[in-house]
């Protein structure tokens, strides 16, 4: 047609950022020896995020009401980290060395975000149970018990005391094997 003309035009859809990132699970249960490593992954996180070109951070944020729970949500913010492995992933590792101490405190509830450029956010909750080192076995106070009964001894009767000690004010249980076992 006179008077005009055609030129090709190349139209790129991108794709909005209308979805929020979410944690492909919502809540995790782990144990954790009080000796482990600073930096080791404790755990992988993964992310669903259906704006791919949306780039996310990773925190630990606590959703503390009180001083003392906020307190203990900043400690517990302070002993873990983060480290993003790429885009829709994130390892969460120990950060301090003297973090876990079991008889401080047994266990942590953590609250790992995500979050786009746009501030779409959600949570996913981490509950890290401390498992304490029992590496000092309980130590008898002897190395024999000797005693002597009477053979019409009353049932009950007290024969001796057996004693061990262990580590850490740990309770000690203690059974009783015949010489067939």
């Amino acid at each position: 047609t006179p008077g005009a003309s055609n030129v090709k035009v190349r139209v790129r859809v991108l794709d909005p950022n209308d979805n929020v990132p979410e944690f492909a699970v919502k809540a995790y249960t782990l144990n954790v020896s009080e000796e482990a490593a600073i930096g080791l992954p404790l755990l992988t996180l993964t992310v669903i995020n259906r704006d791919q070109s949306s780039p996310l951070e990773y925190s630990i944020e606590s959703e503390a009401s009180s001083d003392t729970v906020e307190s203990a949500a900043a400690e517990s913010a302070a002993a873990f980290s983060v480290v993003k492995q790429s885009n829709t992933k994130v390892y969460l590792t120990l950060d301090r060395a003297s973090s876990l101490n079991y008889k401080k405190r047994a266990a942590y509830l953590l609250h790992v975000k995500v979050i786009d450029q746009d501030g779409l956010y959600s949570y996913a909750s981490v509950q890290v149970n401390v498992v304490p080192n029992f590496s000092f076995s309980p130590r008898f106070t002897q190395d024999i018990y000797a005693y002597e009964l009477y053979e019409n001894a009353k049932l009950g009767a007290f024969i001796g005391k057996v004693e061990a000690l262990g580590l850490d004010d740990a309770q000690i249980a203690y059974r009783l094997y015949t010489s067939a076992d």
